[in-house]
């Protein structure tokens, strides 16, 4: 049964990692970086609490400067230890490429033995299976703590909630379908994380809500995908519905309504035909809307 859970919980942390990497690299266009932070030697002879607590103060000050920048950070992390138990950094993270100087030089001051190693601390992430699996190879050991960067608390348990059906009272029931159909195709992972409104920064999740937020959908391609988004999310049936400005009036109206209507209507205005002289409205006070 420990086997059972630990190969669960394994592949629930291995397909959310794989949902960050697709939202961060193929819709944010962020840079994923594979990091390995250590402390200097003067911490190889201290305890393993007082290690951990210093490794983990750095990394959070790292964060804490990011947030303050606003500058999103996702990822996921894992703590292990050296052969002499000195708890090390292997940190999976994306950021966007015109923040990514000040970051890594924000690393690299709170971990200022690794400037030596630069190269070997701080690399591009080129194969992200083999990345994650490197990250979470000692999943499961007590020692191993494993965390993800610029998700919500709890971010596990509605993954697996949502794709047992147990416990999705905070999701609605569109949301919660939608998500456990690409969960069982295995396909897009980004938008499951957003269908699952799993992100922290709520300006994310929001792209997924019926009035997104663009905060991060800011070129035409970004939005382009967050309506792919909205169509697996907000379909309903099958019917295709009749668009409401193309909608053509009733018949009893036409006979009543023959008079030079369109000249009272913006020549570029949506919705109006294009037929007839451009007229517009030049010379009144109040324009149409």
């Amino acid at each position: 049964m420990r086997q059972f859970h630990l190969r669960r919980s394994y592949a629930v942390n291995l397909a959310i990692a794989d949902g960050i990497h697709d939202l961060a690299v193929n819709f944010l266009n962020h840079d994923g970086l594979f990091l390995t932070l250590t402390l200097p030697g003067e911490y190889r002879n201290c305890s393993y609490e007082q290690a951990k607590t210093e490794i983990g103060r750095r990394w959070k000050r790292v964060k804490r400067k990011a947030r303050d920048r606003d500058i999103l950070l996702l990822g996921m992390t894992a703590l292990e230890l050296h052969e002499d138990e000195t708890p090390h950094y292997h940190i999976q993270l994306y950021v966007s490429p015109e923040h990514r100087t000040w970051v890594e030089e924000q690393i690299l001051d709170a971990f200022p033995n690794e400037c030596d190693r630069r190269d070997e601390a701080i690399k591009d992430i080129h194969d992200v299976d083999g990345a994650s699996r490197y990250t979470t190879k000692d999943h499961g050991k007590p020692e191993t703590s494993l965390t993800f960067i610029g998700l919500r608390k709890g971010i596990r348990r509605r993954y697996r909630g949502v794709y047992e059906g147990k416990d999705t009272s905070a999701l609605s029931e569109w949301r919660v379908t939608r998500a456990r159909q690409l969960m069982k195709q295995k396909t897009s992972g980004g938008a499951v994380l957003l269908l699952l409104r799993g992100f922290a920064d709520e300006r994310l999740n929001r792209l997924s809500a019926r009035h997104p937020d663009f905060h991060y959908a800011g070129t035409d391609t970004q939005k382009l995908q967050t309506m792919f988004l909205h169509t697996l999310h907000f379909r309903e049936t099958n019917t295709p519905r009749a668009s409401m400005i193309l909608k053509a009036p009733k018949r009893e109206n036409t006979a009543s309504h023959s008079g030079p209507v369109p000249t009272c209507l913006y020549k570029n205005q949506e919705g109006a035909r294009a037929y007839g002289l451009p007229c517009e409205c030049m010379g009144f006070r109040g324009q149409p809307p």
